[in-house]
């Protein structure tokens, strides 16, 4: 009982410290590195719309955006700034967004939209865009949308539009968060946008945009259904925002992702979270660390291997001493964190950890 109670503890910490961002694209046959808010630098470059983050701010995660941030905020994320690059994929081409975690307690739809650049998108501004929905999922076959995404490895697909016209556009793509209803102003938000070239388009479809104020609504009520863990899924829901324009000629993500687990979260270019002694650049190690390895096959053994190797959550937790903070020691066993050590990144971490050992495994790209 105590062991249960442990990780329900852990659990609802995480809802609070941990959320998450696209630290990966495969857009047509290309990846693409996301926004990387461990990056030295403010701001990243690269396809995404970066935002201001500290480094290890919330765990390197996007901040949810409120109704009451206002719709600049809600755009692409606060304070975000035109990406300086774009991806160019074929119309009607497939598009997985991963996502570097994700609580599955944070319940709710995914939306994705585009905003028509008019032109060269390192030029646009998305707070003054239009935008068009190209795919939408809410339940899916008894489960939210986000139960989906989870169990898939925090990974999520859609298609490009077949019949749009050629050109830059901004691509906003959104998990959303209704955990936190029925408080006022409990919808999060958690876009992520990236500047894409769209080629080979019918140009035939005519999609209706427009800004995000007549489209994301406050008042509407499907925005304050509450999703947490004591809620039941509800029978149906309609999402906000309106339809996908059928003259855009998509196949619906739900008919792409099947809550099968292919690909399990990997970090190629991802900075492990400095707070841990041991982990090094770009996922590396570093000198006098325990090894970074890639995990997948059963067990979490290292990639293409199998056999009695210990698993990610029993080398965590066997660290001990070794998970540091600004040079001081991880409390020990009953010993609580205090004001201003890591304890709450630990607790994101730890969750994380039992929810990928949970996980079947995949291949990896």
């Amino acid at each position: 009982m105590k062991s249960i109670s442990l990780i329900a503890v852990l659990s609802a910490a995480t809802s609070v410290v941990a959320h998450g961002y696209t630290y990966k694209y495969i857009i047509g046959d290309k990846s693409y590195p996301g926004f990387n808010p461990y990056a030295p630098a403010k701001y990243s470059e690269g396809i995404t719309q970066p935002w201001p983050a500290p480094n290890g701010g919330d765990v390197g995660a996007a901040p949810p955006i409120l109704f009451r941030n206002g719709y600049q905020q809600l755009a692409c994320q606060g304070g975000s700034k035109p990406a300086t690059e774009f991806a160019t994929a074929p119309a009607g081409s497939k598009v997985t967004f991963f996502w570097n975690q994700w609580p599955p307690t944070h319940r709710g739809p995914i939306i994705t939209w585009l905003g028509d650049c008019g032109g060269d998108c390192k030029k646009a501004d998305a707070t003054k865009m239009n935008w068009f929905k190209i795919d939408e999922a809410g339940l899916m076959k008894g489960k939210w949308a986000s139960d989906v995404f989870v169990e898939q490895g925090n990974k999520w697909t859609i298609q490009l539009p077949k019949n749009i016209k050629d050109g830059q556009y901004i691509m906003r793509h959104d998990v959303i968060n209704l955990e936190d209803n029925p408080k006022p102003d409990g919808a999060q938000f958690y876009p992520q946008c990236a500047s894409i070239q769209i080629t080979g388009g019918s140009g035939s479809a005519k999609p209706r945009a427009r800004p995000l104020n007549q489209i994301l609504i406050a008042s509407d009520q499907a925005w304050k259904l509450p999703t947490g863990p004591t809620y039941p899924v509800p029978p149906s829901y309609v999402i906000p925002g309106g339809r996908v324009d059928p003259s855009l000629g998509v196949v619906p993500s739900s008919q792409l992702n099947d809550g099968s687990p292919h690909i399990k979260p990997q970090y190629p270019n991802h900075t492990v979270d400095q707070y841990v002694s041991g982990g090094g650049a770009n996922g590396g190690p570093a000198s006098g660390g325990a090894q970074q390895q890639q995990w997948g096959a059963k067990g979490n053994t290292p990639a293409g291997q199998r056999g009695n190797q210990p698993t990610r959550t029993t080398q965590a937790l066997n660290r001990g001493p070794q998970y540091q903070r600004n040079g001081q020691q991880a409390p020990q066993r009953g010993q609580a964190p205090q004001r201003g050590q890591w304890g709450q990144r630990l607790v994101a971490r730890f969750d994380n950890l039992l929810r990928n050992e949970t996980q079947a495994s995949g291949d990896f790209y």
